[in-house]
């Protein structure tokens, strides 16, 4: 479950962690054209957040010009991608918001948004395995 605590920055939210651990938080991104609503995979791991090339184009993220590729490793090896900026990031339903965002574009078939650190360090959280929650505040 993952919980949004009342707090200086949003209103209570809970969401269940699903059967691989996995914690999905509905977010908005924001780009110059317009926004898009995503269901995003929380991985503290990631630097960055991620979403496919397509969706950063369409949506008008700002393309990093002085680190426009960027080497990053995943499981299945070494990959260069595009770093983008979105305008803002938000948790849908409350005030957990981020403005200029890292997004880094990338297509990871099944996971259509990863919420990296990126996002994830401009706010204090805890995971707890036992009694299976995300805490965000």
């Amino acid at each position: 479950m993952v919980i949004l605590r009342l707090g200086r920055r949003g209103r209570l939210r809970a969401y269940s962690v699903d059967e691989r651990g996995m914690v999905r938080i509905p977010v908005v991104v924001e780009g110059s054209f317009g926004s898009g609503n995503y269901l995003g995979l929380v991985d503290t791991g990631s630097t960055y957040v991620i979403l496919p090339e397509r969706d950063c184009v369409n949506l008008g993220l700002v393309r990093d010009e002085k680190r426009r590729k960027v080497l990053i490793l995943t499981v299945k090896g070494e990959a260069v991608a595009d770093l983008y900026s979105a305008l803002s990031i938000g948790v849908v339903g409350t005030d957990f918001s981020v403005k200029n965002v890292e997004v880094l574009a990338k297509t990871v078939h099944g996971m259509p948004c990863i919420l990296g650190m990126s996002f994830l360090r401009h706010f204090d959280w805890s995971f707890s395995k036992e009694k299976q929650e995300f805490t965000i505040f």
